[in-house]
């Protein structure tokens, strides 16, 4: 049995943009922890509160307590039951490729000058 490799820092690094993502998707979708999770507080998200609640995720499938202790295997398998629970609450997301988060920044970049912010 061989031992599955653990993640990249660019598959880390992946992992915390998903959170970001969710979190900034959620907020422009108007929909506050309260409304995903029923609990009492209103919240806006945040990157942290989404990494939460993939860990949440990820212990109850994998009982593995830190992201750095998953394999490129376990990211698959917790992402397909998070990206659904996500999808159920109105919003779809896919994982970031280098490709998205490159276009992302050209985008980004390109409106800074041409807003004369650069």
């Amino acid at each position: 049995m061989t031992e599955e490799e653990k993640l990249t820092r660019k598959q880390q690094k992946a992992l915390h943009k998903l959170y970001q993502i969710v979190a900034d998707g959620f907020n422009e979708e108007g929909q506050t922890v309260q409304m995903v999770l029923a609990k009492m507080a209103e919240v806006t998200w945040t990157k942290v509160l989404v990494k939460e609640l993939w860990k949440q995720f990820q212990f109850k499938m994998l009982q593995k307590k830190s992201t750095k202790d998953l394999t490129t295997t376990d990211i698959d398998i917790v992402f397909a039951s998070f990206s659904k629970f996500v999808a159920e609450n109105s919003l779809a997301v896919e994982f970031p490729s280098i490709q998205q988060i490159m276009l992302q920044n050209l985008t980004k970049n390109y409106e800074e000058l041409a807003n004369g912010n650069r």
